[in-house]
């Protein structure tokens, strides 16, 4: 059985909603949170998936979080999409079941889970099928490893998220949308690395801060303007 073929097997087997099964752990967190490896306990029956589905969501909405910096998560995510390209069963590392979410990041996984959820049905079932279970896990590889990056982390955040919805629920809209955010990041790392081998690190580094603050293209700024960022590269 590949790992798609058991998600979907779990999410069957599985009555209650992923909205209802996030409610359910809120609760028995009791306002103190609740450790990766007591929530993977609490959602039995629904795998690791679901786990980093949980640990990503907060990284799309403001909320404080005590599970760390981005570059856990991004690990976790990658040993994820590792475990789906290979087709083992997925299992939650020991230094990674440790770490805590608190219950206000709870409340808001819960609050975003519920209102995804009613777009969110089974469609576009090609884009789950085994035999692309390589891709599938490639795809998350990578979000995993851009939300791990340093710097804004909202839109590896979201190819992440909906690829796993799309994993998780079987639907293939999601899993199409994840892997059209994964494009567009690839693209953009692909122009940073233009930029830092044309205009150094320093250069490169000061024209995408500009481009971030006032939202203009860096390809677009005078030559002028791109010089002088490029001084004291």
């Amino acid at each position: 059985m590949t790992i798609s073929d058991k998600t979907s097997t779990d999410s069957e087997l599985t009555k209650r909603s992923l909205g209802e099964e996030f409610e359910s752990l809120l609760v028995q967190s009791n306002g103190n949170g609740v450790s990766l490896s007591e929530a993977m306990h609490a959602l039995k029956g629904r795998g690791m998936a679901v786990v980093m589905l949980i640990v990503s969501i907060p990284f799309l909405i403001p909320v404080p979080t005590t599970f760390g910096l981005s570059t856990p998560a991004g690990l976790g995510v990658m040993l994820l999409g590792l475990y789906i390209m290979i087709g083992r069963e997925p299992h939650l590392p020991q230094w990674m079941g440790r770490r805590r979410l608190t219950h206000g990041t709870l409340e808001r996984v819960v609050w975003f889970t519920r209102k995804y959820e009613k777009w969110v049905k089974p469609r576009l079932k090609f884009m789950t099928w085994p035999g692309i279970d390589r891709l599938l896990g490639a795809s998350i590889i990578f979000g995993g490893f851009t939300l791990g990056l340093p710097g804004p982390n909202f839109i590896p955040a979201l190819a992440v998220v909906c690829l796993l919805i799309g994993l998780i629920e079987r639907d293939g809209l999601f899993v199409l949308l994840g892997q059209l955010v994964n494009l567009l990041l690839l693209a953009f790392l692909i122009f940073v690395t233009y930029l830092v081998l044309t205009y150094g690190y320093t250069g490169a580094k000061s024209m995408v801060e500009q481009w971030w603050s006032n939202g203009s293209s860096p390809a677009t700024q005078p030559v002028e303007a791109q010089k002088a960022a490029t001084q004291g590269s």
